[in-house]
Parts: C-alpha cells; structure tokens; sequence
C-alpha cells in the first residue's frame, strides 16, 4: 500500500489543516529569506524566528488532531516551549539588524538566554506551568492545565515582547533614510501580531475560547510574509523571484497534500506525475525568472551609467561653450584692431607703402579677415549651443537681399577668375520675415564655399518661388563636387570633405553647421546635391513666407546701448 490511515488522526478539521499549514508556509518564508542572503545576521535570526513559529504551528494542529495520552503530554509541553521561543528569537532579530550603534552586549544576550532556559525547563520538567490533565476523555483544549507558576510564563512573554519591540524603537530612533523606513513597518508587524497572538493564543485560551486559536497561527505566517517581504524590499532584493519561488512552493505543497491523501494507487500515481513535473519545470522557470531579472537589472544599471554619462557630457559642453564665448571675446578684440591698422595702412594713413609692403599688408589683411570668420562661426556655435542666440524678425525683399551679397562679392570672384550670377524669377513676392543679418550670413557662406571650391567656371545664385509658394534660394558651382558621403555629414559640426584641404587649407567646418541651425530657426530647410566628384555641387534654401515670424523692429543705437539686444524669436 502506498498509504494507510493512522488511527492516531481522529478528529482533523478545517482549523487543524489551517494551522498545520500556516506552520509549514511560515517556515517556507524563512527559507526564501535566508537564501537571499545566507551570510547575514538578520536572514539568519529571520528564519530561526519562523522555525520556532514552524514548530508552535505544527505543534498546534497535531495536537487539535491527535488521540493519544503519552503523545498529547509531549505536544503541550512543546507547544509552551516553542511559544516561549518566539519572543527570544524576536528579539535577538531585533537586535540582528544591523542599524545604530545600539547592539546587545555578551552578558545582555546570555541573560536572555539563560531566562528563556529555565523557562523551557520548568514547562519540560515540572507542571509548574502546564500539564496535561489524564481524567479528560476528550478534546485538547480540556487537557491543558495551567500549574501555580503559569503566571510567569505570561509575564515572562509580556517582559521579552516588550524588549524585542524597545529594541527595535531604539533602532529605528538612530536609524535614517530607507533604513529608517524598514524599521518603521517591521515594528509595527511585530507589534500588531505580539498583541493579536497574546490575545487570541493566551487570553481568550485561558477565558475558555479556543476554536479561533488558528487565527493566531494565521497572523504567525502574515506577519512573517509582510516582514519577509519588507525586507526584500528595502534591502533590494528580486521580489519578483521570491514571489515566483513562494508560488511554486505553495502549488508543491498542494499537490503533495493531494498525493498523501490518494484515495486509490491510479489516483497516487497520477497526482505524484504531476508533482514530480511541477517540481522539475519549477527550476526551469526560476532560472528564467531569475536571468530574465538580473538582465533587466544591468539594463537599469547601464541606463543610469549612461544618464549620469549624458550630464557629465551636457555639463562639459556647456563649459566647453562658455569657454569658446570667452576665448572668440577676447580674440577678437586684437583682430579687429589689426584689421583697422592694415586698412589704413593700405588706404594710405601712414604713407605710400612699396609693392612688396602693400602686397605683405594685403596677405595680413586677408588672413586677419579669415580667422576672424573662424571666430565668428566658433561665436555662433557657442550660442547656439547655451540657447543664447537671438533672432529680430522683419519684413524684407530677399531679392534686395541677394543683389546686394552678389554686389559685394563679386570683386572677390573676378579675382579668383570666376563669375558670379544672379537670377531672380521676375513678378513674384519675395517679401518675408527674416532676420536680415543671419540670412545674408547664410547666403555669403555658400557662395563663398563655391568660390573657394571652383577652380574654374561660376557661380549662379538663383531664387524663385515653388509651387508650395515657398521660396528657394539655389547656388550652383563647377567646383569639386562630392560625393554622397561627404553630402551626409558636411552639415554637422566640424565636418568637411575627405579633398577639401587638398584646394583650401582654411576653415573650421562649421559655417554649414551655422547656417542649417539659422535656416532651422526659421523654419525652412537647408541641402546639398552634387552629382559626384569634379562635377560641382548645388545648395538649396527653402523659406515659407506662411510662417509669419513677428516682425520686431530694429532697435535705433541709442536704444541698442542703454537696454542692450532684446529681440528674440518667435514663430
């Protein structure tokens, strides 16, 4: 046979299953916190304060179910022993964890030791505080007798729960932050099953009230789960995996409780089956559980990395442009000082100056215009990035606007050898809201990057207005062209082409960086296409006159030197 009745389980009821089964869940939470962490203290006491109340639970309900007179006497006395365990364990738990700089001392923990000693032994050895009664045919609750000294065994309680709970109040007084907090929840779960216990499992029990005994065995196994689970998580423990574990647990626990109580060998073998694939796919998935929880964990942990990373980074670029702001300051200052002496020295100022003078002071004068545009664009860069860049929106005819810019530098193309073109659609509007400056900065950088780039050949500028009644700006070379990978990247910071140094050494690659942030704010678009190397390249520039900008007027120069600029853009 695979099973029998034993005649010694006479009366099992509901209640005796509840507090059998409380006293093997409690114990089941004791496990899984201790395996969390098996090295420290508090796991270690944790789960000696769930063994003891394993053995008051299990103690219990064997004793609601059992029949026999010399099994009966063993149980009481252990159900007084394990009882008046639990209050020592608790507050050695207490003091087990590790918070403030109060901590038991060795003669403090041996005092406690030694009195809960010799209270074990007065319940085991003596009927000073319980014995079971032999002139009681029936029912357990009428074989306990309480001896002359029962009295001590409850202050006995009364003393240690009220130690364990002041321990804890110490603790949690020194105690701060996410620490404090756990201290807080553990005393209070302490507190609240230290008072339904003492009420329900000692008081009622001495009125005569014992059928809502397993209700204490019920808040035994709470209490610990609440506390368990308090620790997991203010220690940052995996919930998740606990919570999986503690589920398997109690689906094995059921199914074996199946399996005991088979009532034919098919039903055994089919309940134990089941049991046995439960409990082998139950590792499968705690693994799984448990990889797919530490995945997410160093997923967390590298998106913090990288979080703190990216603020670092913010951090140094803004410093990074607070110092490019400062450093063009400071440089441009001498250079413009330099470019006012070299002009007056070519106009003549200080005298006729020979061929060989004028054409050095000719070479300083340029070289002095082109790192001041270096420094220029290095200015714009560190405003755009400290968001400090202003925009004054008005009205204006791009068409002037272009006329003038070919105006201006067409004296620098016929020097080059090149032409320089202007085509503008006739009997159409190209009035808009733009910020005059930084559109003529956009423009003059484009056709002067084709200058620079073309060898031979010209330039055309040519501007009309798209079916979207949108206006393009489109400047043409015969330069050097370029490919399309060149074509991705020029408009970011620091960018040029692989060839562009082989035709012109200077610049910094950010003039293209400027004006696609320019053209942004003002809400068009900015391109580039080139057919491929050495047959020219094409930029175009997209505005919506639809997008009214407020138009802001420009300030007079006694308004700009007492407020300073305050125009700022809108859209």
């Amino acid at each position: 046979m695979f099973f029998m009745h034993v005649n010694l389980f006479e009366t099992v009821t509901p209640a005796s299953l509840v507090t059998l089964g409380s006293g093997v869940l409690v114990l089941v939470v004791g496990i899984l916190i201790y395996v969390r962490d098996s090295s420290r203290k508090d796991t270690t006491m944790f789960l000696l304060i769930t063994a003891s109340a394993m053995v008051w639970s299990i103690t219990a309900g064997l004793l609601q179910s059992i029949s026999h007179s010399d099994i009966e006497e063993a149980l009481i006395r252990l159900l007084y022993i394990s009882g008046a365990s639990m209050p020592m364990m608790s507050i050695f738990f207490a003091d087990s964890l590790s918070v403030g700089k109060f901590r038991f001392n060795k003669l403090r923990s041996a005092g406690i030791i030694v009195l809960s000693l010799l209270m074990f032994s007065l319940i085991a050895f003596s009927d000073l505080i319980v014995w079971r009664r032999a002139d009681v045919s029936h029912g357990w609750e009428n074989e306990i007798a309480r001896g002359p000294l029962f009295f001590l065994f409850v202050l006995y309680l009364i003393v240690v729960f009220t130690a364990s709970l002041a321990t804890l109040w110490r603790k949690y007084r020194e105690a701060a932050g996410v620490f404090k907090i756990e201290l807080r929840y553990i005393m209070i779960a302490l507190a609240i099953a230290m008072f339904s216990i003492f009420i329900i499992n000692l008081t009622l029990q001495i009125m005569g009230y014992y059928d809502v005994a397993w209700i204490g065995h019920m808040v035994a196994f709470l209490t610990a789960t609440i506390i368990g689970y308090i620790m997991v998580k203010y220690n940052f423990w995996n919930i998740k995996l606990m919570t999986t574990e503690l589920f398997i647990v109690l689906i094995s626990l059921t199914l074996f409780t199946e399996v005991i109580f088979s009532r034919s060998v098919i039903d055994f073998v089919v309940k134990g089956t089941i049991l046995a694939l439960v409990v082998s796919s139950s590792f499968f998935l705690t693994r799984s559980v448990k990889r797919e929880t530490e995945s997410r964990q160093e997923v967390e942990k590298l998106a913090e990395e990288l979080h703190n990373v990216n603020i670092r980074l913010q951090e140094l670029n803004k410093k990074k442009s607070n110092f490019v702001e400062i450093a063009a300051h400071h440089l441009r200052d001498p250079l413009t000082a330099i470019r006012g002496y070299t002009s007056m020295l070519l106009e003549g100022s200080f005298g006729l100056l020979s061929a060989n003078a004028r054409g050095a002071v000719m070479k300083i004068s340029e070289s002095s215009k082109r790192l001041l545009v270096i420094i220029e664009e290095f200015m714009d860069i560190s405003k755009i990035e400290s968001g400090k860049i202003e925009y004054r929106f008005e009205k204006a005819d791009l068409g002037n606007v272009l006329t003038d810019i070919i105006e201006e530098m067409k004296s620098s193309a016929e020097s080059s050898g090149l032409s320089l073109t202007l085509e503008i659609v006739p009997k159409e509007d190209y009035r808009i809201a733009v910020d005059i400056g930084k559109i003529r900065q956009v423009i003059s950088n484009l056709i002067d990057n084709a200058l620079k780039y073309s060898l031979k050949g010209g330039i055309k500028v040519r501007m009309y207005k798209t079916r979207k009644k949108k206006i393009l700006i489109i400047v043409s070379d015969t330069g050097i062209g370029m490919i399309q990978a060149t074509i991705e990247k020029i408009f970011k910071k620091f960018s040029r082409a692989a060839n562009a140094s082989k035709f012109h050494t200077g610049g910094s690659g950010l003039g293209l960086y400027v004006a696609k942030e320019i053209i942004r704010n003002h809400d068009g678009r900015i391109w580039a296409e080139s057919a491929g190397l050495g047959k020219g390249s094409t930029f175009y520039v997209e505005l919506d006159p639809g997008i009214m900008h407020q138009a802001t007027p420009v300030p007079t120069e006694e308004q700009s030197s007492e407020k300073g600029p305050t125009f700022s853009a809108t859209g």
